[in-house]
């Protein structure tokens, strides 16, 4: 990846961060790299997750079809 690239990427967590959550979105920037975008990855990937589990309206089935997805 370019650098103009990495910073676009770099630009584009941090975005999904703050819009999905006021907390880390204030703590995980304080982590060095490249722990800072590892750890951001892997809380919007729990997010992602959890946000699938929450959907309560769908059957069980289709939330692990779309978690295995």
């Amino acid at each position: 990846m370019s650098d103009g690239a990495g910073e676009i990427a770099a630009a584009r967590l941090e975005e999904l961060l703050v819009k999905t959550s006021r907390t880390f979105a204030l703590s995980i920037p304080e982590l060095p790299e490249p722990t800072r975008r590892e750890v951001t990855v892997a809380y919007l990937l729990f997010r992602v997750a959890d946000t699938l589990e929450d959907a309560t309206r769908w059957e069980p089935v289709t939330q692990i079809d779309q978690l295995a997805f």
